[in-house]
C-alpha cells in the first residue's frame, strides 16, 4: 500500500480536492475536503488505498466524520467521533 503522502498518490488526491491531514490508530487515512465541501473531514478506509487505486468514486469507501477540521478535533476529544473508519460513534458532533 502506498502512503497517500507520495508524489504520485498524494498529488492525485489533491488534484481530486482533498488533503491528508493524519492516520487512525488502524492505519485509514484522515482527509480534509479543499475542493468542493471545503473543511469536511472523511475517514479513507486504508483497505482501498492500493498503490494502483485512481481513488475515483472514492466516497463510496470513505465517510464523513465531522463538517470542520475544529469539530474533528472536538468530536475526538468528546469520544462522539470513532477512531476509524469502521468505528461507529454513539454520538456526533453536529
Amino acid at each position: 500500500m502506498a502512503s497517500l503522502q507520495d508524489e504520485e498518490e498524494g498529488g492525485l488526491l489533491f488534484g481530486l480536492g482533498y488533503l491528508e491531514v493524519g492516520h487512525c490508530p488502524n492505519g485509514d487515512y484522515v482527509i480534509a475536503d479543499v475542493g468542493s465541501e471545503f473543511g469536511v473531514v472523511r475517514y479513507i478506509c486504508h483497505e482501498e488505498c492500493a498503490a494502483d487505486n485512481d481513488f475515483e468514486g472514492f466516497s463510496e469507501y470513505s465517510k464523513v466524520v465531522a463538517t470542520s477540521l475544529g469539530e474533528f478535533v472536538f468530536g475526538l476529544d468528546q469520544g462522539a467521533i470513532g477512531s476509524d473508519y469502521f468505528d461507529e460513534p454513539s454520538l456526533k458532533p453536529w
